[in-house]
């Protein structure tokens, strides 16, 4: 069976979708449905677990409102040693055992569970040691000077500890040009002097004379296991090596195992109930050498149609650099290929395969498709859900690659392994989770696996309990591990009900990008933008993500009456410059010109080039003739009318102005982002502030999709929809004003008149008439510290009176309290506000999160980082009682309770520090 070829033939498939009745949309927006709900990166030490305790762990994260965990086996602050791996390691019987109650439990509770690939990462199983054929391999290589005979050079770089066998695989010399051999660093060769003596060795010894001009260097090649063990082994008994991800073999021995030693019928029965996804992290390939993999040389002989061997000094690598080079020859265009025909490896025998496997057990494919400079948005258009991360992407961008691959492959969800913070356990407050992860929704990102839940315990672990990275070393390690075990457990229905909405509206109908940006590598976690588009561009409401030369191959890859791929992402300007990736190098793959010419000139799309392109190159080494076909179609491209070359990056702007496009958004200068989905003739725009600074009010124009559309906001913090009847009209524009704190969103749809006929009307505030400060209050604070047990929590509750709010590291006695905080207070509230306008409660500075009871009844849910509620139909004339119950981390507490990992944190100022305050609006006229 060809993987590839089935998801080819599913991808052309037309997409019907289920009408959904609009009062659906309404109650599904306000509850969704577990499958939008987030999902937690569930951390297990191995089988080490007891039943019970993960059946309590899934109901836990069901009732707090999760959708759903991924299973891994990750465990970095615990001597693996001590989780009996040779018992209780991963596979083994136990821990099939616990998976099965596992989804025994979700099952019960409607909840995913996505099962990762193999214990920690890259992907590893205990059938495959270094000299196994199934293993990670490398292509070591060896430099020898001096009189011949001469014996075959050694690797220069050792192989690891478990290699027992390595194979001399080819053996070449050529002249020096200069570089010492000997020493590290790039050296340079003569190209033409290159010769293949592999057949003049014999019983180790190179039988061969050079020429009597100039300095001679052989290099010898040796395959051999890369002997990479996933991290922080063993998981296993025996030890579990990293498989080969670029041949069949690999592949195999990871899906046999499973088959042999994990699937029994009932496991497979409640994966097809139950299930989510298969589940394979970051492509972290450690090795000091060259990525190789068998019968490398003929694939590329194969698929570039020309020999690699001429060429392979060029691709060896040492410590992750290339370390050879040609005199007066750019290796560039070599080493793309090389790297071109590994990721088609890659796809073919380990993704797709994989893919195909995980479709058989009911389940999809879910893979942080990057780690190697290879083309992760095409993986990305293939598979059933591509990840990244909010720890090591570093900025909007790195998403938006992604978020490109996704939508030109026709799928919808994104996901982010998300708030690994280094250094942030019991630090985390949701208030920060909420700053960085709301920007990245408007990158593309639909889905959200915290990072992470941590099970209970492992043997000799202090209080609170396991958690996989922490301690790290000396110090409190990656991520937060959230549950019950967090203070703030107790409000976070709060939080999760938050994400079911957002990632509910950013999963409705397809995404709407104004500007596809064409980079000739498909890289992802670069951290490289798009000139222009990422600064002035995302500043005044452009939206825009990127597509690589493999994408533009796909289906949906049409050019349409002046659009891209009008099925799906409907850009309405495609740009690209020079090889950012290889210094802005002029290149491109003659089949991705001659498309970029067809969708201009037949299709009409407006296009903007940037640089000099009258002498292009191709991406790859060219062949007999593709260089000038190359210069040919650009000659035509740049002469079409809706085409506008630019010398640089400077003058984008300028040919976006001339262009004169008209997008959905548009706004004056300001740190907005946003996402807009089309459904049908409802458009949703989810926007968030990615600055540091408050926006102040922007006035946003937006175009809606159908005429005469009404303009509604989605709070997805109480999950109401309200009819926003004040947003001012310019001819087919709404103008609304939006104001976000730092990390903040908000989320506004058109719809057709009637749409939502249970929206409420939204009526905006008033100026603020008066206002009450209150205070004297009464705080109860519910401490928390270690119980008897590892995973008890001792509680006892401190009255403090306080005439002036401050945090609790002021109060004497609480420096090093954590726990909960419930202030208390009395307000007397005069009749007449009462009677006309609005009354709103402001807490001013909380840390973390809050709920608030009035006169007995529970709030609406308060925002974190905007913790104001309106609170007019909750007040009565004079007396009122406020009841404020705030969270805390647990760093405080751990600061003392354990000083020797959390000693040198710093302290955290919990509590609520205000001013609070009750504010009356007059009227709105």
């Amino acid at each position: 069976m060809n993987p590839l070829r089935n998801l080819t033939l599913l991808a052309l498939l037309p997409v019907v979708l289920p009408v959904v009745a609009q009062a659906d949309r309404a109650e599904e927006f306000a509850q969704p449905g577990r499958e939008y709900q987030a999902k937690f990166r569930w951390w297990w030490p191995h089988g080490l677990v007891d039943n019970a305790e993960i059946a309590r762990e899934v109901r836990d994260m069901a009732a707090a409102g999760f959708g759903g965990a991924e299973i891994a086996d990750v465990h970095h602050s615990v001597r693996d040693r001590e989780l009996a791996p040779d018992t209780h390691g991963w596979g083994t019987q136990p821990w099939v055992d616990a998976v099965t109650v596992a989804f025994e439990t979700a099952r019960e509770h409607g909840m995913e569970l996505d099962l990762t690939i193999g214990p920690s990462w890259p992907a590893a199983v205990p059938t495959v040691d270094p000299d196994h054929p199934a293993a990670m391999k490398e292509l070591a290589v060896g430099f020898g000077q001096g009189s011949f005979p001469m014996e075959v050079p050694q690797p220069r770089v050792h192989a690891e500890r478990g290699v027992n066998r390595q194979e001399l695989r080819f053996v070449q010399a050529a002249r020096v040009v200069s570089g010492d051999p000997a020493e590290k660093g790039k050296w340079v060769l003569q190209q033409d002097s290159l010769v293949d003596v592999t057949d003049k060795v014999r019983d180790g010894v190179i039988h061969w004379t050079p020429p009597s001009d100039g300095e001679w260097v052989v290099l010898a090649y040796w395959l051999r296991g890369s002997a990479q063990q996933p991290e922080r082994g063993p998981h296993t008994e025996p030890e579990s090596y990293v498989v080969d991800h670029f041949s069949e073999a690999g592949t195999r021995a990871v899906t046999d195992f499973w088959e042999q030693n994990i699937l029994n019928p009932h496991l497979r029965e409640l994966i097809k109930d139950a299930g989510g996804n298969l589940f394979e992290d970051s492509l972290e390939m450690e090795t000091d050498s060259t990525i190789w993999t068998p019968g490398f040389a003929q694939e590329f002989q194969k698929r570039k149609g020309y020999d690699l061997m001429p060429y392979l000094p060029l691709v060896v690598q040492e410590h992750e650099k290339n370390i050879i080079t040609y005199e007066g020859y750019n290796g560039s265009q070599v080493v793309h290929d090389f790297w071109d025909v590994l990721w088609q490896l890659y796809m073919e025998h380990h993704q797709h395969a994989l893919q195909a496997w995980a479709a058989e057990l009911g389940l999809g494919l879910r893979t942080q498709p990057y780690g190697m400079p290879t083309d992760a948005m095409l993986s990305a258009a293939h598979l059933d859900i591509v990840e990244g991360e909010s720890l090591g992407f570093k900025n909007l961008d790195d998403y938006r690659s992604l978020a490109g691959g996704r939508d030109m492959g026709g799928h919808t969800v994104m996901s982010n392994e998300a708030a690994a913070y280094a250094g942030g356990a019991y630090s985390t407050t949701w208030q920060r989770v909420l700053t960085t992860l709301n920007p990245i929704f408007a990158a593309g990102v639909n889905q959200t696996f915290f990072h992470g839940y941590a099970y209970a315990e492992v043997p000799d672990v202090k209080w609170p309990g396991f958690a996989a990275f922490s301690p790290y070393g000396t110090g409190p390690g990656y991520a937060e591990a959230w549950g019950p075990r967090q203070p703030s457990w107790q409000h976070v229905p709060d939080i999760a009900d938050y994400f079911a909405r957002v990632q509910w509206v950013l999963q409705q109908g397809k995404p709407q990008v104004d500007v596809a940006f064409l980079r000739q590598e498909g890289y992802a976690g670069s951290g490289f933008g798009a000139p222009w588009f990422t600064t002035e561009g995302d500043a005044t409401g452009w939206t825009h993500s990127f597509v690589a030369p493999s994408l533009l191959e796909l289906p949906l890859a049409k050019a349409k009456n002046g659009r891209l791929a009008p099925d799906g992402a409907n850009y309405q300007l495609l740009a690209f410059e020079g090889n950012a990736f290889r210094g802005k190098s002029i290149t491109m793959p003659v089949q991705t010109a001659e498309k970029l010419y067809d969708y201009a000139r037949k299709g009409k799309l407006p296009m903007i080039v940037v640089g000099d392109w009258s002498q292009p190159s191709t991406s790859g080494l060219p062949q007999k003739g593709e260089e000038a076909e190359l210069k040919k179609i650009f000659d035509k491209l740049l002469k079409l009318p809706n085409v506008i070359n630019v010398p640089d990056r400077e003058s984008i702007g300028e040919a976006v102005a001339k262009l004169d496009l008209d997008r959905p958004v548009k706004h004056p200068n300001a740190s907005l982002v946003h996402a807009h989905r089309r459904d049908g003739k409802i458009d949703y725009f989810y926007f968030s502030n990615a600055g540091k600074d408050a926006t102040g009010e922007v006035p946003v124009s937006i175009r809606p999709s159908a005429k005469g559309a009404q303009a509604f906001e989605f709070d997805p913090w109480t999950g109401e929809i309200f009819l926003l009847p004040q947003a001012q009209r310019e001819g087919d524009r709404y103008v609304i004003p939006v104001s976000l704190s730092p990390g903040d969103s908000r989320i506004l749809a058109f719809a057709p008149k009637g749409t939502f006929p249970q929206a409420k009307e939204h009526q905006p505030l008033g100026p603020v008439a008066d206002t009450l400060t209150l205070g004297d209050w009464q705080l109860t604070i519910e401490a928390w510290t270690p119980g008897d047990k590892a995973t008890e929590t001792k509680k006892t509750e401190h009255e403090v009176a306080l005439d002036t709010l401050q945090p609790w590291t002021e109060l004497p006695g609480h420096e090093f309290t954590s726990g909960l905080g419930r202030y208390t207070t009395e307000v007397e509230v005069p009749a007449e506000w009462l009677d006309r306008g609005t009354v709103t409660l402001s807490l001013g500075e909380v840390f973390d999160t809050a709920q608030v009871t009035l006169n007995g009844q529970t709030l609406p849910t308060l925002n974190p980082l905007h913790p104001v509620v309106d609170v007019t139909e909750h007040l009565q004339p004079g007396e009122n009682t406020l009841q404020v119950e705030v969270s805390t981390t647990l760093n405080n507490q751990l600061r003392e309770a354990h000083k020797e990992v959390f000693g040198n944190n710093s302290a955290q100022p919990y509590g609520m520090m205000g001013p609070v305050e009750l504010r009356h609006h007059q009227p709105q006229r």
